[in-house]
């Protein structure tokens, strides 16, 4: 019972380090007129910290989870740079929600064990983020998918997990911006990110915005 925990606990460290990724990746962005329009490049590294598991109630634990969980939290902290616009840290909370029975876990693809079953899975995940630069900052929602690594073990579990999900994993998200201050106020954003982790705490992560300041 207790690996299974450490396992889970890696796993939501995992999701939330690649949400992470994606919010580093953030920065102003579309707007109405394209002569403004700034593609901006980025790249991140940071922690992740799990918070519990929801709903709480009879069948769901924060801490130990159970079978009427369909979630669990996370938060993480990172810092990067970016091109245009410099140095930057952020902060946020992701969730991943894997259902009721896992019943929103997703085939990862075709990689599987000895006996053709699995390997791993993905599964949906949300993300509020809050992005520091030194003229300003920037709040997003992301929404994506974290998917299990991992290469053909003897057991899913012993490498993805009991969901199993990962690490190692990592996440793809796309946001939007949804408030800024000082140079961003105001602002719009597309971003497009990736984020992988191969201990469930640690991540990288890299990418993309089409801005308008």
């Amino acid at each position: 019972m207790n690996r299974i925990r450490s396992k889970l606990f890696r796993w939501a460290a995992t999701v939330a380090a690649a949400l992470l990724l994606w919010t580093l990746r953030t920065a102003p962005a579309l707007a109405g007129n394209d002569s403004n329009l700034t593609i901006r490049h980025a790249v991140a590294a940071g922690t992740s910290t799990f918070v519990g598991f929801g709903p709480v109630g009879p069948g769901c634990d924060a801490t130990t989870a159970g079978a009427d969980c369909t979630f669990f939290t996370s938060t993480f902290t990172a810092s990067g740079k970016s091109e245009p616009g410099g140095p930057f840290t952020q902060t946020g909370t992701s969730t991943v929600f894997f259902g009721a029975g896992g019943s929103n876990l997703t085939f990862a693809g075709s990689v599987v064990t000895s006996v053709g079953a699995p390997v791993g899975f993905c599964s949906p995940t949300f993300l509020t983020a809050q992005t520091k630069y030194a003229n300003g900052t920037i709040d997003l929602n992301a929404t994506g998918t974290v998917c299990c690594t991992a290469s053909p073990p003897s057991s899913p579990i012993a490498v993805c997990g009991p969901l199993p999900i990962g690490p190692p994993s990592t996440t793809n998200e796309s946001g939007t911006c949804t408030s800024g201050t000082g140079k961003y106020a105001g602002i719009q954003c597309s971003t497009e990110s990736t984020a992988s982790t191969t201990d469930g705490v640690h991540f990288l992560s890299r990418g993309e915005t089409l801005s308008t300041k």
